[in-house]
């Protein structure tokens, strides 16, 4: 009776992980508040000497559409992530970005800071030669 049960407790399992699946997986189209900044950088990409180790790659992985994070580095876990943001200011272009976190870094209550050429795609006022 004992291996009986422990089938159907897996196959209970495996029924609720396959039902649950989609709504899990499902895409957010939620946003969470955040501030971001940008560093400066003469040739608008970003450092070769982040943290998470891309070197000369992180510079120009995703087109040079990378950021530095705090919280959400996690000990360098967190490292290629992409993640979409949007800004709700009045200088800000309507398609927002994705960026690629190549980097940690803390500002002034930020979570992310852009290299030049990300920060130029988003903010309508920012340096144009990038």
């Amino acid at each position: 009776m004992g291996p009986r049960l422990n089938c159907q407790n897996s196959c209970l399992l495996i029924l609720c992980s396959l039902l649950l699946l989609p709504v899990i997986c499902r895409s957010q189209d939620s946003f969470v508040p955040s501030r971001a900044t940008f560093y400066g950088s003469p040739d608008c990409y970003g450092t070769p000497r982040g943290a998470c180790g891309f070197g000369e790659y992180g510079r120009t992985v995703y087109d040079g559409y990378v950021t530095g994070v705090s919280r959400l580095y996690r000990d360098g876990s967190g490292c290629g992530a992409c993640y979409q943001v949007r800004c709700t200011k009045p200088q800000c272009t309507d398609t927002g970005l994705n960026v690629v976190m190549t980097d940690y870094g803390e500002g002034d209550r930020t979570d992310f800071i852009f290299s030049p050429r990300a920060y130029a795609r988003m903010d309508v006022f920012a340096r144009q030669d990038c």
